[in-house]
């Protein structure tokens, strides 16, 4: 009985021992960019109201700065009093630079009355194939209006894409 205690035991420390390999691969790319909104509301808004949207986002807040995509996703409105508070779901689409034809998912809700807001990253495509983290927004001006948003995307995996661009 002696003999199964220790060797159980010097399994159970050679088996944590290699835990730190299995999270060797994971990296963290951040990203910066700018969300131009082009929402336009011409009634007004009530609970339950969905919306479907695309903007470009690009590199600096101006809106005729380079674009690097664009986010595609929808919004619900899903406060029952006069707050604008909505529920996210967005996929943000790399079409241009070293990120072209990648993609970032991510939903949550976001309280625009907050200065800062996140989102759950929950998933992407090519260099950001089964990625999470989260993603900062914050409003950068509003006329025009102007989003900024931080992703900090963690992959568990490197594509050579990423890899490259650490």
């Amino acid at each position: 009985m002696a003999k199964l205690s220790v060797y159980f035991l010097l399994s159970s420390l050679f088996i944590i021992s290699l835990l730190p390999l299995a999270y060797s691969k994971q990296r963290v790319i951040n990203i910066t960019f700018y969300l131009q909104d082009q929402f336009n509301i011409s009634q007004p808004i009530k609970y339950g109201d969905v919306f479907a949207y695309q903007d470009p986002l690009t590199v600096a807040p101006s809106p005729t700065s380079r674009q690097v995509g664009r986010a595609q996703g929808t919004i619900a409105f899903t406060a029952h009093d006069a707050s604008f508070d909505l529920h996210m779901s967005v996929a943000y689409i790399f079409t241009s630079g070293i990120y072209n034809g990648s993609t970032v998912v991510c939903v949550g809700r976001s309280d625009v009355t907050n200065p800062i807001r996140q989102f759950a990253i929950v998933g992407g495509t090519g260099a950001f194939k089964l990625a999470r983290g989260v993603i900062t927004g914050t409003t950068y001006s509003t006329e025009p209006s102007t989003f900024r948003f931080d992703l900090e995307i963690v992959l568990d995996h490197m594509s050579k894409i990423a890899m490259n661009n650490v």
